[in-house]
């Protein structure tokens, strides 16, 4: 792929997950990717893996940006009965972020950790902030992804109360929860980190665009992760990127 605007992959979204993962993303000429901690259900649990992903990385110019928690999402975040082993998978996401130099970790927000009561999201404030301050000793962001409205998503900023706690635009899911995009972006200008997922239909144009101002940053200063589901077949992967890539590459020139 081109130079140009960067773009990503999510190991949890492919046939296979870490270090092959990685050997994936390079064959498509991608160096960004996002990577699940594992764990029941889901992917072998990555810290055992360690090693070779590491190994990886360096041999095929690949960089880790996040590691998600994507098991919190069978656990329920704010599940009073799970608390601890919700602290144990967000310190061991932190060890593993810091051990690949990602910068950050990602906390997902959904099916069991929907945030839909007050208390709820004071139970998931106080997680998210805790993990924030154990993210800050090593240096790294705590990023949340969910599907919350622009209220709800201010209140939780305002409960985590962390300088280094970010929220991670998918517009995919925000319009699946049914929220209007534009006045939501508008008032969550600034609050985004720097990578973004993209899902669903190919968007258009004068979409990223209004993306990029609420995150607040040129399309060169984004990672943007394709997050279809492919772990059936790679096919048409290539063809996303290369379209997407295109979409966004315009943009920064224009």
């Amino acid at each position: 792929m081109s130079p140009g605007v960067p773009l990503g992959l999510v190991d949890w979204r492919l046939p296979v997950s870490a270090a092959e993962a990685v050997a994936v993303a390079a064959n498509l000429g991608v160096h960004h990717l996002q990577v699940d901690l594992g764990g029941a259900g889901r992917a072998p649990p990555l810290a055992p893996r360690l090693p070779r992903l590491l190994d990886a990385c360096r041999d095929h110019g690949v960089g880790i940006d996040a590691v998600a928690c994507n098991h919190l999402n069978d656990l329920g975040l704010h599940a009073h009965r799970h608390a601890e082993r919700v602290r144990q998978t967000l310190a061991q996401a932190v060890t593993v972020a810091h051990a690949v130099q990602a910068p950050m970790i990602l906390v997902p927000g959904f099916r069991q950790s929907c945030v839909r009561s007050v208390e709820q999201l004071r139970d998931t404030g106080r997680q998210l902030a805790w993990a924030c301050d154990l993210a800050q000793a090593q240096g790294l962001d705590v990023a949340y992804e969910g599907d919350l409205g622009a209220a709800p998503s201010l209140a939780l900023m305002r409960q985590v109360g962390r300088r280094n706690f970010k929220l991670l635009l998918d517009p995919d899911n925000l319009l699946r929860a049914g929220h209007a995009l534009a006045p939501l972006l508008k008032a969550l200008t600034g609050r985004w980190c720097g990578q973004i997922h993209i899902k669903g239909a190919m968007p258009t144009p004068a979409c990223l665009k209004r993306w990029l101002e609420s995150v607040d940053r040129r399309p060169a200063g984004c990672v943007f992760f394709l997050e279809n589901d492919y772990r059936q077949s790679l096919d048409g992967l290539a063809a996303e990127l290369r379209q997407l890539g295109a979409l966004l590459n315009h943009l920064e020139t224009d």
